[in-house]
């Protein structure tokens, strides 16, 4: 569905899908009075299950089955899948490698402030993952047509948009730290608002790295994508352990922008290199975002009040 452009199915089978996980969850409480860990899987794989059959019957006419073999193509996708094996596992790895040392290292209980630090900024990071999802084919499209200078105008436009909403939000979360954790955990973790705002660090960080895989596997490079989140992975595990060794609770976020920042540098170079990406053009969409949504909240709609009310 999101090769054929159809991400408002997308995002309908997705509600069902978590809409049932949660009436399932909500009939467990109710009839049980009590939900045990077990359960939640099932609940999952219900919604899960659902979603995926409902996807198979509404667009069925997206497959076309045949029993022919098409063992060039099997290739190809088995080429292409090893690797991205490897780049989600290496990308696993380095998510939750901050949570394994705090709790090896500092307690099981200090992983809860970090955990609830670390969702709060998934959440402001949803405008790049969306990006790379919805340009995903379409820069694979601009590769294939006009080359990699095509597919790095779609990385500079992706990585700018993606920093101009994704900035705001960290500036708020940074200002006003407490008071997001008082909301989404309760009053016993507004004491973590520093924890918050060295976290919100690696939100800055996440729109290259994520454009960055969506050009090179759209350009046909898996292999330099996989290379370059193992070896973040690598400089992820060894960072964490030193910091958090030295600096305790705080050493996890530092040691996570440390190891970030270092292939921040690393994807640059590679961009500048093989794709001719500008960074000057980065900037340029960066701005070239305000500036859109300007004109789409203020200019539009007071033109249109205007005309409405004929002032002049």
């Amino acid at each position: 569905m999101q090769l054929a452009g159809r991400f408002d199915r997308i995002l309908y089978i997705n509600i069902i899908r978590q809409s049932i996980n949660l009436l399932l969850l909500v009939a467990g409480i109710f009839w049980w009075h009590r939900v045990a860990p077990q359960s939640l899987v099932w609940y999952f794989n219900g919604g899960l299950a659902a979603a995926a059959l409902l996807a198979l019957f509404t667009e069925m006419r997206l497959f076309k089955l045949h029993w022919r073999w098409p063992a060039a193509e099997i290739k190809s996708l088995f080429q292409y899948g090893r690797f991205a094996l490897l780049t989600n596992t290496a990308s696993s790895v380095f998510r939750t490698t901050d949570h394994f040392m705090v709790s090896a290292l500092v307690s099981t209980a200090a992983v809860a402030p970090l955990s609830l630090c670390v969702r709060l900024i998934n959440i402001i990071d949803i405008p790049s993952q969306v990006l790379s999802e919805v340009l995903f084919v379409h820069t694979a499209q601009r590769a294939a047509d006009g080359g990699r200078n095509k597919a790095a105008e779609t990385f500079e436009f992706a990585v700018g948009s993606a920093l101009a909403l994704v900035l705001p939000a960290v500036m708020v979360l940074c200002f006003f730290p407490s008071f997001f954790l008082l909301v989404i955990g309760g009053a016993k973790y507004t004491a973590y608002g520093w924890l918050l705002q060295l976290v919100c660090a690696t939100a800055l960080v996440m729109p290259f790295m994520r454009q960055f895989g969506t050009i090179t596997d759209a350009a046909g490079m898996p292999a330099l994508n996989a290379l370059v989140m193992g070896l973040l992975m690598l400089l992820n595990i060894g960072a964490c352990y030193i910091g958090v060794s030295i600096f305790g609770l705080a050493g996890a976020p530092l040691a996570v922008f440390s190891a970030q920042a270092i292939i921040l540098v690393v994807i640059l170079a590679i961009a500048k290199r093989h794709f001719n990406v500008s960074y000057a053009r980065i900037w340029r969409s960066f701005i070239g975002c305000y500036s859109l949504i300007w004109q789409l909240l203020i200019i539009n709609p007071f033109s249109r009040f205007k005309r409405k009310n004929n002032l002049t």
